[in-house]
């Protein structure tokens, strides 16, 4: 993996539907970048595979579709593949993805389903948990998989005995708040800590080794509720990219973007709880615009509604108002829309944007 700078943008990789789509809330690819999860704003999840300059644009493909249920608890950007790709977790259920076309279902067949309160659920921990909310409560769920047999390998049926189970293992209770309004936790790499922002405009650092809160900072968005949280991904291959170019510091990041000032991106040290830096470059009043940090960690990219750039790329080694940017990729005329969602690809130097026009955007570090 190589850390450069994003600005070109992939014109082969676009999405050419013509019809009308519903705006897009989130983006994730699984972990070997072979496809990408899109959930929209009515509540469907698609997966597509990549890239589309080889399988096809997704109206060329026979894409996996998901209708999720009790939509109206679902955190708009909370969705998370299992460390190995074949797996996916949003509303209340995990759903097989490996299985979808060999059990003769369109759907994927569910894996594991939640109570209709316990929703949200993200891999935690190499896929040992599972966490999910409940309005202001978050859960950690430890996961008993089934054992392999004979006629789960040969796929020929799917039933209850095949369903995974789970048991709370710890909670914590945000009690000055009415909801989580973000979280995030990582799966690849073995780390024990979970962000979560909540309504009271408060970030806590939770940890699940200990089950405490190792602190909690209220205003750590500005006057408003974060409405992203995201850490740094870390996983087995861009390690030694870390080791080379890149400070240790850099991974004890968490950053929160909220509508604070018309756009505010704060990082923060999740070692002594301080401040790490502010970016003010981007346009956000409105919308959930989510950020992402690059796989090198030299870069933070966020959505924006500023229609003459769509997403904000910032320095992570150049913070303060107005300071740090190093590009603004260009709206395309085609996504008709605020982009609200980017997400960096985790092996390869490419950025994938979503827009509330529903349109996909690539780009990387080359020009086409």
């Amino acid at each position: 993996m190589k850390c450069a700078l994003i600005f070109s943008h992939q014109a082969q990789h676009d999405d050419v539907r013509d019809f009308n789509l519903p705006p897009i809330d989130a983006i994730e690819f699984n972990p070997n970048a072979t496809s990408v999860a899109i959930s929209y704003h009515n509540s469907d999840l698609q997966i597509f595979k990549l890239p589309f300059s080889k399988v096809g644009c997704p109206s060329q493909q026979l894409n996996t579709c998901i209708t999720i249920e009790n939509k109206e608890e679902v955190l708009r950007s909370t969705m998370s593949w299992s460390s190995s790709g074949k797996l996916i977790a949003m509303g209340n259920n995990v759903y097989d993805v490996s299985m979808s076309s060999k059990v003769g279902a369109s759907c994927p067949p569910k894996s594991l389903s939640f109570e209709k309160s316990n929703t949200n659920p993200k891999f935690f921990y190499r896929d040992k948990f599972i966490l999910t909310t409940n309005k202001s409560t978050l859960h950690l769920n430890e996961v008993f998989f089934p054992k392999i047999n004979k006629r789960m390998k040969e796929n020929t049926r799917w039933d209850a005995s095949c369903m995974a189970k789970t048991k709370i293992a710890h909670s914590w209770s945000h009690e000055q708040a009415k909801h989580i309004t973000s979280y995030d936790a990582l799966n690849l790499s073995l780390s024990h800590l979970i962000c979560t922002a909540t309504s009271d405009k408060k970030l806590r650092i939770h940890d699940a080794c200990t089950g405490g809160t190792v602190w909690s900072v209220p205003f750590a968005a500005g006057k408003r509720a974060a409405h992203s949280v995201s850490f740094p991904r870390i996983n087995s291959h861009n390690i030694q990219v870390l080791e080379d170019i890149i400070p240790s510091a850099s991974i004890d990041l968490v950053a929160a973007a909220s509508t604070d000032g018309g756009g505010l991106l704060s990082l923060w040290d999740i070692r002594s709880a301080s401040s790490a830096g502010i970016f003010r470059g981007h346009v956000n009043k409105r919308e959930t615009c989510r950020t992402t940090f690059s796989p090198c960690l030299r870069y933070i990219a966020i959505g924006s509604e500023d229609y003459g750039s769509g997403a904000v790329i910032y320095d992570l080694r150049k913070t303060g108002k107005g300071e740090g940017i190093v590009a603004k990729l260009p709206n395309m005329n085609a996504n008709r829309g605020a982009i609200v969602e980017v997400k960096y690809n985790p092996l390869y130097p490419q950025l994938i944007t979503g827009s509330l026009g529903g349109k996909l955007k690539f780009y990387d570090s080359n020009s086409v």
